[in-house]
């Protein structure tokens, strides 16, 4: 295929050729193809020989002729070659080390115990690249030794020895000694109870710490040695990710090893902050040595501003490099022609049509960047007039041209800042959303909140945040009066659509949309300093159901149900008024009216009147069979005389 593509010369293949080419090729790549495994317990682990001298450090499956001028061989074991172990967070799926993280062969022999053990292995991860030696094939509290590379948020490496749950023998060094997008190597030392950590494939070399454990080594010689390895990801929080290890070797210590002065590394990172950091650290390790006390790594917060500080321990994922200047002449008549090219066939109407089948939401007239102008103009933050373009139709396409400022205000070309018109539906958006909002233009999985209603997107260059700039936002016009802000010459885009919340949590409901406004970040957009307060929330804001632009107006439940009540009092309170001010004979009348009425009943049968006439007719029969009564008596005696 390559000649095919780079020559000039027109070559004809039969096709039954190139399927048979493509098929040998799918043969052979199976052989070499690589094997992943989710935990170190299901991997095939395999003896291997170690060749070694004072520049040779190097792995075979086959036994050597001779040994190495000046070194010697190494019985060792080594995970299977094109294995690689993808290791997930282990706070979040075992709690912490788990059987799984060992692999019974994967150890050195019980000879070699008192020799030490050498481990090597080449690591991609983000963070947090845990290795463990224990005297089993499991965590021993107490007895196992624990490497950390690239630990909180790979600013350190830690050498730890958990004595209890809360206890711990342990040592640290600042640097960045972790990537994500290619594998490293390091290796790990163990030898007369001193455990050495380094980079590189030459153990020994480069070493970045050293843990002194001596003492606990000299008390039990021998009962709690170290022999087996473990593989864990000690990574936390929400954006632990997983990591992979490969190329893992074991074997016994040499007596001839030399490892070098312990100093602190690093990977090349081309950030400011992480500069400043190391400079902090260096300054803290030697006021260590000076006054002999034990080195501890500074806090970022007390010498980096707040937004950097959170940055630097946050150690965000790298977003993807779109690589292409939008602004460049070639773009820019490359985009002419499309747009001619597709209005001609039609596109407006597929577009229309994809967007009916889509249920798309509605595009934001740009009218509305000046909605709640208000009630969000204190909070809002504008850039600099130094940094203010002159947004006129000929200038309108020069988004990325750097605008001279001075050392304090500058643009940062890179970053996004936005701000939120509808403050109470905001409020519900989180980071996630926020990131999924920009993520089809490679944002690092960071936002830097300045505030309730603002923040930063970073990006991984300044392309990829111009087209995202272009991509998602619209060109304001000219003010529609006097007393609102020019947003078009500040720099301000309106949102082409809301940003919309992806799911339902305990901060609000899914569905939830705001509208947006965005610009180009300046040097200014970055908080100095942790909040100590919080603003007060708008009327409408609640986490029980979805909110929108109209939020900000409504009234709370309770206080709706606090009005209520207090204007049902004030209508009381009048007819008790209006009542007062009747004549005294209508009063007098009206309940001379009511009294007459009775206890009348609905029913009939069951008024007084009623019941009156039922007790005198009962009487009546009384008197009556009384008389009666009297009347036989009385004939009765006139009988008998």
């Amino acid at each position: 295929l390559y000649v095919l593509t780079t020559t000039k010369t027109h070559l004809f293949i039969p096709l039954h050729a190139i399927v048979t080419c493509i098929e040998l090729h799918s043969t052979m790549s199976s052989h070499f193809r690589e094997i992943e495994n989710r935990s170190a317990s299901l991997s095939a682990i395999h003896p291997v020989q170690i060749l070694y001298s004072e520049n040779q450090w190097e792995t075979s499956t086959e036994a050597p002729d001779a040994a190495p001028c000046g070194g010697g061989v190494l019985n060792g074991m080594a995970l299977q070659n094109g294995t690689t172990i993808r290791v997930g967070p282990m706070d979040r799926k075992f709690g912490g080390w788990d059987n799984e993280h060992f692999n019974e062969d994967l150890c050195i022999s019980e000879t070699d115990i008192a020799k030490g053990m050498v481990v090597t292995f080449e690591a991609m991860a983000r963070e947090c690249v845990a290795i463990a030696l224990s005297p089993t094939p499991s965590f021993q509290m107490g007895k196992t030794y624990v490497a950390h590379f690239g630990a909180n948020g790979n600013l350190a490496s830690v050498l730890r020895r958990h004595t209890s749950e809360k206890d711990s023998v342990e040592t640290s060094v600042s640097g960045r000694v972790c990537d994500d997008s290619s594998f490293q190597s390091y290796w790990i030392i163990f030898s007369a109870g001193k455990l050495s950590v380094g980079m590189g494939t030459m153990p020994g070399r480069e070493c970045m710490a050293t843990l002194d454990d001596s003492i606990y080594h000299q008390l039990r010689p021998g009962q709690d040695a170290v022999r087996f390895v473990g593989l864990g990801n000690s990574a936390l929080g929400k954006y632990a990710r997983d990591l992979k290890v490969r190329n893992v070797v074991v074997s016994s210590c040499p007596t001839e090893i030399t490892i070098t002065e312990p100093k602190p590394m690093s990977l090349p990172v081309y950030e400011e902050s992480w500069a400043e950091y190391q400079k902090e650290c260096d300054k803290a390790r030697q006021r260590a040595i000076k006054f002999e006390i034990d080195y501890v790594p500074p806090d970022p917060n007390q010498f980096l501003k707040f937004s950097e500080a959170r940055k630097l321990r946050a150690n965000p994922e790298r977003g993807f490099i779109t690589g292409i200047d939008l602004e460049s002449a070639e773009e820019i008549e490359k985009r002419k022609r499309r747009r001619e090219r597709f209005e001609k066939e039609g596109g407006d109407q597929v577009l229309q049509e994809l967007e009916e089948d889509d249920g798309a939401t509605k595009e934001v007239p740009a009218e509305q960047a000046w909605d709640k102008e208000d009630i969000v103009k204190e909070i809002r933050v504008d850039p600099p007039e130094s940094l203010w373009r002159n947004c006129s139709d000929e200038q309108g396409e020069a988004m990325m041209t750097e605008v001279e400022g001075n050392e304090q205000e500058s643009l940062v070309l890179d970053k996004i800042h936005i701000f939120a018109i509808d403050w109470a539906a905001f409020k519900q958006i989180r980071a996630e959303d926020i990131i999924d909002y920009f993520s089809a233009f490679g944002p690092k999985n960071h936002v830097e909140w300045l505030g309730e209603l603002s923040a930063n997107i970073l990006f991984e260059d300044k392309y990829s945040a111009n087209r995202a700039l272009r991509s998602l936002s619209q060109q304001l016009p000219a003010p529609p009066d006097d007393s609102k802000p020019d947003f078009a010459s500040m720099g301000w885009r309106l949102c082409i659509k809301p940003i919309t919340k992806k799911r339902n949590d305990t901060f609000g409901k899914r569905g939830t949309y705001a509208r947006l406004l965005m610009r180009t970040a300046t040097s200014l957009d970055i908080l100095e300093h942790k909040p100590t307060k919080i603003p007060k929330p708008p009327k409408g804001f609640t986490t029980k159901k979805k909110l929108g632009p109209e939020s900000d107006l409504w009234e709370p439940k309770q206080q709706q149900q606090r009005k209520k009540k207090r204007r049902n009092s004030d209508n009381r309170k009048n007819r008790g008024s209006n009542n007062n001010e009747k004549d005294d004979a209508s009063d007098e009348d009206m309940v001379t009216e009511k009294l007459n009425e009775g206890l009348k009943s609905k029913r009939e049968g069951f008024s007084v009147e009623d019941m009156q006439k039922e007790r005198e007719a009962a009487a009546a029969l009384v008197m009556k069979a009384a008389s009666d009564a009297v009347v036989e008596g009385m004939m009765d005696q006139e009988k008998t005389q």
